[in-house]
């Protein structure tokens, strides 16, 4: 699993930037027959992106070896690519995020989530810890 440790939580946000970018531009060019929904589209984009960047940065997390420095660092950008998002987001739309709906309540369910599953690798990882030192101690006896 080399290939994944160069995939730094800093790469993973500008790959979601890029996608969310990408995406945005394709539902531009071809907007949704609904015109009352589509004002709301970039804010439903950044909430997917968000979503995607905790869930494939926590995997990515799983792996990783310098742990408490990749998430430390993935929680920094994860709140960058939050207010980056939001800045966009209401740049493209023109709404705000009290008037997309429950866009705002999305989010902060995707930020305790986050936070979530970064709490709950830790705890795995510590739990294997422990357990592979009570092995060693117990083969060296």
């Amino acid at each position: 699993m080399k290939g994944y440790e160069n995939l730094t939580p800093i790469k993973q946000g500008l790959i979601i930037v890029v996608l969310y970018i990408l995406l945005v531009g394709l539902f531009t060019l071809f907007p949704s027959p609904s015109a009352d929904s589509s004002s709301i589209v970039p804010w439903t984009i950044y909430a997917a992106m968000l979503l995607l960047f905790a869930i494939f940065n926590t995997m990515i997390g799983i792996i990783h070896r310098k742990n408490l420095n990749y998430f430390i660092i993935s929680f920094l950008v994860f709140i960058a690519l939050v207010g980056l998002g939001y800045a966009v987001s209401f740049w493209l739309s023109g709404v705000a995020l009290s008037e997309a709906g429950s866009i705002g309540w999305i989010l902060i369910i995707f930020l305790f989530c986050f936070m979530v599953l970064i709490s709950l690798v830790n705890l795995m990882r510590v739990i294997l810890m422990i357990i592979e030192k009570k092995d060693r101690e117990h083969l060296n006896k």
